[in-house]
């Protein structure tokens, strides 16, 4: 139960090491451990992956419960602060209801963005 959420987060694969030590330091800096720590978030991703060019890491859960600035859930924060790290990131998350999306970020790869469309039933049309 509760709001679930679709989120994307990309960064350049370029900074893999800065985000690999930016991780370990946003836990250690909000004392989160175990499965409340953005790195076990992070290990529990449904995707990541790299593009194509290899120039870009796209990581995504979906169906996740994405509570951003409220206590117990400093984990997801990490993702929509990169920028305290000198990291330039795209990040995206899509809500249950129509119209609740959240764009962040600076990095402008073009890979990910909020879509919502509109469906037809077929078999009643």
């Amino acid at each position: 139960m509760g709001y679930r959420s679709d989120v994307a987060v990309v960064i350049k694969t370029a900074d893999n090491n800065k985000f690999a030590k930016a991780i370990n330091d946003w836990d250690k800096k909000h004392n989160l451990d175990g499965y409340r720590s953005a790195k076990y978030l992070l290990k529990n991703a449904d995707k990541d992956r790299e593009s194509k060019d290899g120039e870009y890491r796209i990581i995504s859960w979906n169906d996740i419960k994405w509570y951003s600035g409220i206590e117990g859930f400093e984990n997801v924060d990490f993702f929509e602060n990169l920028d305290e790290y000198d990291i330039q990131y795209d990040f995206v998350r899509i809500g249950e209801d129509m119209g609740d999306y959240d764009c962040s970020g600076d990095l402008d790869s073009g890979l990910v963005y909020p879509d919502q469309s509109l469906w037809f039933n077929k078999e009643l049309i």
